[in-house]
C-alpha cells in the first residue's frame, strides 16, 4: 500500500511513551469533541524551551506542526501514529507537497488575523491623529533622529545576550538562520507608524528594537547594541511595549517623557534596576497620549513579534530582511547590518 513520505529529514526521531501526556503534564480526558493531539516529551520540552508550535493539521493521518524556535528558525514537524517525531517535508503517495498546502492554509489563517489587526490599527491611528504632523510630545521625539550621548556604556551591563525565552539551537556563524518570515515593506511601514524613537547616527543602518522596560534580556541586548551605536555602525529604532506583568505603567512613563531619548540613555528602561522617572501627571494630556501610543505599539508587537522580547529586525546590506526574538548570537544576527 502506498504511504506518505517525509523528505528532507534533518533532526532526530524521538519516540513517545505509550502514556504520553499533553503539554503541561496533564492527561486529556475523553469526550465527544475532538481532542488536541497529545505531545511526546520531546515536543513538550521544546515548548517549555520557548519553541512555538502552530497546528498544521492532520493530513494523511499524520499530525503536523510548524515549530518556531526562540531564534526565529522555522521547521515543519510531524507526529507519526507510532509516536515518533520527524522533521521535514510531507509528500503524499502522488508526489504532492502536503507541507506546502498546510503552510498555505496557516498563512491564510494569519492573514485573517492580520486583517483584524489592520482594522484595529486604523482605529488607533484615528485616535492618535496624524503621527507625522502631530505636535504631541510623544510624536515629536518619535520622529527625530537622536544624537548619542557622550560617555561609555554602563559598566555594569552584561556582555552576553541570552534569549528571552531560552535558546534551542547553538549559535551559527551566519545571519542566514535569521531570515525573516515577514515582508520587509509591510513590516517597515507598520514599524515606522508606531511611537518609536531613534538612537544613533542618521547615516547608519536602522535596526528595529522592540523592548519591554522590565525585560532583563532587553537590557542585556541594549548593553551590546550601545557600543555599536556609539561607533556609528548602526542606528537603533526603539519601540517600547509592555509584554511583562507590571510593565504598562513604566512604559507609559517613558513614552510620556518629552526627553525619552536622554532618559533611555541614562538607563531608564534600558538598564536593569535603573528607576524610571514619571515626568507628567496621569491627568495630563501627554499621559493619555502615551497610553494610546503604547496600545498601538502592543498591536504592532502582537502582529510581528512571535516570541518574547527583545525583538530585533533590519534589512541587511544584502537586501535580505532579518528578524529574531532574542537571537542566540547578536554578533551573527547583525552581520549584515554593521557598517
Amino acid at each position: 500500500m502506498a504511504t506518505a513520505l517525509l523528505t528532507g529529514v534533518m533532526t532526530l526521531t524521538a519516540t513517545a511513551p505509550a502514556n504520553a501526556q499533553a503539554a503541561g503534564g496533564q492527561t486529556s480526558a475523553s469526550s465527544g469533541a475532538p481532542s488536541a493531539p497529545q505531545l511526546p516529551a520531546f515536543l513538550v520540552n521544546m515548548e517549555r524551551g520557548g519553541t512555538k508550535l502552530s497546528d498544521l493539521g492532520n493530513d494523511l493521518g499524520i499530525q503536523g506542526f510548524l515549530a518556531e524556535s526562540p531564534a526565529g528558525k522555522m521547521q515543519p514537524i510531524y507526529l507519526r501514529p507510532d509516536g515518533s517525531v520527524m522533521v521535514g517535508i510531507l509528500v503524499d503517495p502522488n508526489g504532492n507537497n502536503v507541507t506546502e498546502n498546510q503552510l498555505n492554509r496557516l498563512r491564510k489563517r494569519l492573514d485573517v488575523l492580520n486583517h483584524r489587526f489592520d482594522e484595529t490599527s486604523k482605529a488607533a491611528r484615528s485616535a492618535l491623529g496624524d503621527t507625522q504632523q502631530s505636535a504631541a510630545p510623544t510624536d515629536d521625539i518619535a520622529r527625530s533622529p537622536i544624537p548619542v550621548a557622550d560617555g561609555p556604556a554602563p559598566a555594569s551591563a552584561a556582555q552576553n545576550l541570552e534569549s528571552s525565552t531560552g535558546s534551542l539551537h547553538a549559535a551559527q556563524a551566519s545571519a542566514t538562520q535569521y531570515v525573516s518570515p515577514f515582508h520587509w515593506s509591510e513590516f517597515q511601514q507598520d514599524a515606522d507608524a508606531t511611537g518609536y524613537f531613534d538612537i544613533g547616527s542618521p547615516k547608519a543602518r536602522v535596526v528595529y528594537f522592540v523592548a519591554d522596560p522590565q525585560c532583563p534580556f532587553c537590557h542585556k541586548a541594549w548593553a551590546q547594541l550601545r557600543p555599536l551605536i556609539e561607533g556609528g555602525k548602526i542606528r537603533v529604532r526603539v519601540i517600547i511595549v509592555d509584554i511583562l506583568p507590571g510593565s504598562a505603567p513604566k512604559a507609559q512613563m517613558l513614552l510620556s517623557n518629552k526627553d525619552i531619548d536622554k532618559a533611555w540613555l541614562r538607563g531608564e528602561g534600558s538598564v536593569e534596576g535603573y528607576p524610571i522617572t514619571q515626568t507628567v501627571q496621569p491627568s495630563a494630556q501627554a499621559w493619555a497620549q502615551a497610553g494610546r501610543v503604547l496600545a498601538f505599539n502592543d498591536g504592532f508587537r502582537a502582529r510581528y513579534v512571535p516570541g518574547g522580547t527583545p525583538f530585533l529586525a533590519y534589512q541587511g546590506r544584502d537586501g535580505v530582511f532579518y528578524s529574531a526574538s532574542g537571537p542566540a548570537s547578536l554578533q551573527d544576527f547583525l552581520k549584515e547590518a554593521v557598517q
